[in-house]
This record gives structure tokens, C-alpha cells and sequence, in this order.
């Protein structure tokens, strides 16, 4: 009878990832952004209509367009689990958590601008 052999571990580098957990993360903003253009109206019906590059695409879940994001959505946004969410606020690299009566909550804008800035001072 055969065993089983055990699959070796992969293990990555806290900067893999994060590199991983940044990737995800803007192709989902890059997906919405994409949902919201095709809803928009051409200015010059002319014109063709302007292409955004293929994005891989990600289990598809719901999250709020409002201006706060709960822990739950922050987690789905940056597609890691709460314990990520809870390590990165510990070491102060996770901006906008906002606490209100108890309630903690993530500004939105606050959480892509820096994502957007992750990949900008990229080489």
C-alpha cells in the first residue's frame, strides 16, 4: 500500500507576501473601476472605446461602496484574513482604521491611496 507523501511547504518572504496580498488587491479595484466605466456614457459616440488590460480575476464578493469598510470587507479588499489585518494594524502598516464607539472601521480612500502608492515606489 502506498503512502501518501507530504507536499514540501513553500515558504515565501514577508515581502513576497505582501507583494501578493498588493497584487490582489488592485485587480480588484482595477475590476470595479472596470464595472464602473462600462456603466459610464461615451462623451463622442465616435470614438472606440477605450480597452483596460485583462486582469486575473478574483472570487467574486461583495463589498460596500461606502466610505467606511468594515474588518470583514477590509479583509475581502486586501483578500487576506483577519489575523493579516490584525498583524498589519499591530505593526502600523495598514492606514484609515477609524474606531467609533467600539466599532472599528478602514476609510476607503485612505486604504486604496496607499495601495496605489505600494506599487508606484515599486521598482
Amino acid at each position: 500500500m502506498a503512502r501518501n507523501k507530504k507536499q514540501k511547504r513553500v515558504h515565501r518572504t514577508p515581502q513576497q507576501r505582501e507583494d501578493s496580498v498588493v497584487n490582489k488587491a488592485l485587480a480588484m479595484i482595477a475590476e470595479r473601476n472596470a464595472a464602473l466605466d462600462k456603466t459610464a456614457l461615451p462623451d463622442d459616440l465616435d470614438t472606440p472605446p477605450v480597452t483596460t488590460p485583462r486582469v486575473k480575476k478574483v472570487k467574486a464578493t461583495k463589498i460596500a461602496d461606502g466610505l467606511l469598510l468594515t474588518v470583514a470587507e477590509t479583509c475581502r479588499l486586501l483578500n487576506v484574513s483577519r489575523s493579516t489585518v490584525n498583524r498589519m494594524e499591530r505593526a502600523g502598516t495598514l492606514p484609515g482604521r477609524i474606531e467609533m464607539g467600539g466599532a472599528v472601521r478602514y476609510h476607503r480612500e485612505t486604504i486604496e491611496a496607499w495601495l496605489r502608492s505600494l506599487v508606484q515606489c515599486r521598482p
